[in-house]
């Protein structure tokens, strides 16, 4: 949900311009379903037998028409010369998953590959795990003694419980700890579960669990786990905590706000903190964030349809220091 794999032709050769024209408009005007910029991971658009390409009389060979079927990718191939570093270049991207090379020289000049000719088929009633990885986590003197993972697990029946499975050596066990609701009786279905804090220099792998129809039905994400994971690494960077232009929030929008409702923040350098609406008694009427805030820019989200019209704050808590910004919600 957060990386885009997109083909790639030399410079101005058949559809590449396009293609890049159509990925600067993406980057510069769309964000993730987090609010994150893509990450985009390029793959080469291999030539013909001859060389050629398909502004020169070749065959539309690509690497991205490809199909997943639950932890198997379905790759097209085409030669080994070029299907080696396409191969790998899935396998770095999809840790995990069994990436394999179907032969496709024949139904190529037709226009299309895998995906064009399979049909996908959706699962009925599913246990949906979506969660955002951690990208990153800097440990310093005044940093929580856990890593708080958040994702959101939802069934049509309700959802028994889930986990969180961690190590520091994939070749070792993991370990777990239970995911409990964020916020007790909210409808937003987030669960929350702590990674203990690790060593610094450590890298630490995890995925997550979910159970539902009693226990019967389980889900882990990433799909492969353990076999594939998230990871992130536990770096020991010191952060002044007296420096108040080290986080802020930028303006909110929009605003006036009724509906979804962005927070922006500015960090030099990634910290934790919180971010909380306040209505104008002064009363915290919803945790926007908590936890993890990385360096640079990130986005947060409310929505100010479940408040009643009025002026609120939203207010950022970090190393010491405060940022607000006022909300009017109409």
């Amino acid at each position: 949900m957060e990386t885009i794999l997109l083909g790639k032709y030399p410079e101005g050769i058949a559809d590449g311009p396009q293609i890049e024209a159509n990925l600067a408009y993406l980057l510069d005007n769309h964000r993730s379903a987090f609010g994150t910029p893509y990450k985009v991971i390029r793959i080469d658009m291999p030539p013909d037998f001859d060389g050629t390409y398909p502004d020169d009389g070749g065959d539309y060979r690509t690497y991205v028409n490809s199909v997943f079927v639950n932890k198997t990718v379905l790759l097209p191939a085409y030669e080994e010369k070029y299907d080696s570093t396409a191969l790998r270049v899935w396998r770095e991207a999809l840790p995990g998953y069994k990436i394999v090379g179907i032969n496709c020289n024949d139904i190529i000049p037709l226009g299309g590959a895998l995906h064009c000719i399979t049909k996908e088929i959706g699962v009925a009633d599913p246990l949906r795990i979506v969660h955002q990885p951690l990208k990153e986590v800097i440990q310093t003197p005044d940093a929580p003694q856990n890593y708080p993972v958040y994702a959101l697990l939802q069934y049509r029946d309700g959802i028994d419980g889930g986990r969180v499975w961690y190590t520091t050596d994939t070749a070792a066990a993991w370990q777990f700890v239970d995911m409990t609701p964020y916020q007790p009786n909210d409808t937003a279905n987030i669960w929350v579960g702590y990674i203990p804090r690790q060593n610094v220099g450590s890298t630490v792998y995890y995925y997550i669990e979910a159970k539902a129809d009693g226990g019967q039905r389980t889900r882990v994400r990433p799909m492969p786990a353990p076999k594939g994971w998230w990871k992130f690494r536990v770096e020991g960077e010191t952060i002044a905590t007296n420096d108040p232009a080290n986080a802020a929030l930028n303006p909110v929008f929009p605003n006036p706000a009724r509906g979804l409702t962005c927070v922006p923040v500015q960090c030099t350098a990634g910290t934790t903190g919180t971010i909380t609406l306040y209505n104008s008694l002064g009363q915290a009427v919803h945790r926007i964030h908590e936890g993890r805030i990385p360096s640079g820019a990130s986005r947060y989200y409310f929505d100010a349809g479940k408040f009643q019209a009025g002026a609120y704050f939203a207010e950022l808590r970090a190393n010491g220091f405060v940022s607000t910004q006022r909300v009017l919600v109409r």
